[in-house]
């Protein structure tokens, strides 16, 4: 066999499985939404339900935009909220903005501390601050929707929810760079439906993201080790309480909006830490990966 005939089977062979994987993910998909329909029913009618929430917001050098951010946390249409601002040493005036902030009458907990990176800040205000049931982690350039956290606090009237990812979307940009990450975004999250109906999703990502507290607390919060914390905090949850009797997944509905990346190198730049942070949270559970993956046991 020629080495052209080689290359031409390979590509076929490659052509045919992802094929099969689009096929697979679209069927996910119908099941997730169908799955979806039936639990918004059985849990619509279980209004008493009503934890309190820590919106926790990570800031370092946000000043433009911590203001906007927690402007529109304040129209949640949610009321048992605390929200929790940590000041991871910014130099750009953060804090300045959210003490005028709180001027103008909203209860926000801010704290401060040295500049010592995201994960640590989280785990600061969520083991010595937040006093909430459930957990939301917001980026300071985000935008929550109004129903976002009574949609979130819907799904975790299941005491099987652990932890869920929310529906990111892009704030429009009007370049070609914006199209493009606005379509990433769409079509990675629509295929986190079938990654939830299959129990394969391993990524809660940061923005949105919502977790019970008791969970996070007994697993030892957010590794600082890491360059994507989220991605290796959602596989140490997954490592240590599995993904059978529990569900770690997506919440569809629940819609929450960041800023696309403006510049062609920033967004290399941004792609490259994610797949590395990816990269290196399999290997550090590498003897977990195959096990929660394909035979989803607890390990």
């Amino acid at each position: 066999m020629s080495f052209a005939n080689t290359i031409e089977i390979a590509i076929l062979v490659l052509s045919l499985v992802n094929l099969l994987k689009i096929a697979v993910s679209l069927i996910g998909n119908e099941l997730f939404d169908l799955r979806r329909l039936s639990r918004t029913r059985r849990l619509t009618t279980e209004l008493s339900y009503q934890p309190l929430v820590s919106i926790v917001i990570p800031a370092y050098n946000e000043a433009r935009c911590i203001t906007r951010t927690l402007r529109q946390v304040f129209t949640s249409d949610y009321v048992e909220m605390e929200v929790i601002v940590i000041d991871d040493g910014s130099t750009d005036g953060t804090s300045a903005c959210v003490e005028r902030f709180k001027c103008q009458g909203h209860p926000v907990k801010l704290i401060r501390q040295s500049n010592s990176g995201k994960s640590v800040a989280i785990n600061h205000a969520v083991r010595d601050v937040a006093s909430g049931e459930l957990v939301m982690v917001l980026d300071a350039d985000s935008l929550l929707q109004p129903d976002a956290v009574t949609k979130m606090v819907a799904h975790f009237r299941d005491n099987q929810v652990l932890a869920l990812a929310a529906n990111v979307k892009m704030i429009p940009l009007s370049s070609w760079l914006g199209m493009v990450q606005r379509f990433e975004f769409l079509s990675a999250y629509r295929g986190k439906c079938a990654e939830d109906w299959f129990r394969n999703l391993y990524i809660i990502g940061g923005i949105g993201s919502t977790f019970r507290r008791n969970a996070m607390l007994s697993i030892g919060l957010y590794d600082t080790d890491t360059v994507t914390e989220d991605i290796d905090f959602t596989m140490k949850m997954i490592a240590h309480f599995g993904n059978r009797m529990y569900r770690i997944g997506y919440a569809s509905d629940v819609v929450v909006y960041t800023e696309p990346v403006q510049r062609f190198k920033s967004l290399i730049s941004q792609r490259f830490r994610w797949k590395y942070g990816r990269f290196k949270a399999f290997l550090k559970y590498r003897t977990y990966f195959l096990i929660l993956t394909l035979s989803s046991v607890k390990c």
